[in-house]
């Protein structure tokens, strides 16, 4: 992952001005969780995907799916999948959150990139930008917790009281202040790791949906006649099967599944405690 890099040397930037740091931008990953052949070889191998007039559906059409599962997945888990920036997340002063090393739970996870870390100061509006190699997350930034913990040497170049306390004037006044600090980070999973069951889950989804554009792109094909004659009276009927009914059932039934199993995993690690 690329991204511009800014000056972060723990020092107050602009102390008489108010303008605040701009937030830098990263360049993220753009491409789908998985690609189109790995779809169709994985989850719509032996599935026809031609309509009445010959038509492939195309790559296009396929990646449009696949980020519609995604997204899907994603608001269902409440967790991110794909790549995404979240620009100076605000996050507010708590004393005892702020003893715990300044542990503070972001809102979007898994944690892949910490870019920036800025406290405001509310009496001056003086803007710091903390060195980002004080951040610390879990290995993997799926708790979505972090805290700071100043390296060996840096404390003397950042406005420090006594001890390891980085605010020592709000810790004798106040308890709580509102959006102290602002961060700037990337959630999501790493090119090329994303968990095999995530992956198992969006590519169902996809696939189903895909199955269902399919069938209706055939069904002109797949109507069937039927005609009855009975003492001199005869009826016709028209009847639509439901192509791919079998496969749409059965792959709807492990995706149930494997759903509720994901959502037990990944809620559970929201439940943790710092």
């Amino acid at each position: 992952i690329s991204y511009k890099e800014i000056p972060m040397t723990g020092l107050p930037v602009n102390p008489i001005s108010t303008t605040e740091i701009i937030a830098p931008v990263p360049n993220l990953q753009v491409d789908t969780i998985m690609t189109s052949d790995e779809l169709k070889q994985n989850f719509l191998y032996g599935i026809p995907l031609t309509n009445t007039l010959g038509q492939t559906i195309n790559d296009k059409a396929i990646r449009f799916h696949l980020d519609a599962a995604t997204a899907w997945l994603e608001t269902y888990l409440q967790v991110t999948i794909k790549q995404k920036y979240f620009a100076q997340e605000r996050h507010d002063y708590l004393r005892s959150e702020y003893q715990n090393w300044s542990w503070i739970r972001l809102n979007h996870l898994p944690i892949l990139k910490i870019v920036q870390y800025l406290v405001i100061y509310p009496d001056t509006q003086q803007v710091v930008s903390l060195p980002l190699q004080w951040v610390q997350t879990d290995a993997e930034g799926l708790s979505g917790g972090l805290q700071l913990v100043p390296g060996v040497g840096s404390a003397s170049s950042f406005i420090i009281g006594m001890g390891s306390t980085l605010l020592p004037l709000l810790m004798t006044t106040s308890d709580y202040l509102p959006d102290l600090f602002k961060i700037s980070y990337i959630a999501g999973f790493p090119p090329g790791k994303t968990p095999q069951n995530i992956i198992q889950v969006i590519g169902k989804k996809a696939a189903i949906d895909i199955m269902l554009q399919i069938s209706n792109a055939l069904l002109v094909n797949g109507m069937t006649h039927q005609s009855i004659s009975l003492d001199g009276m005869s009826q016709s009927t028209s009847k639509i099967p439901f192509l791919f009914e079998k496969q749409i059932q059965l792959m709807r039934k492990q995706l149930d599944e494997e759903v509720s199993q994901l959502r037990s995993i990944y809620g559970g690690i929201r439940m943790s405690v710092a």
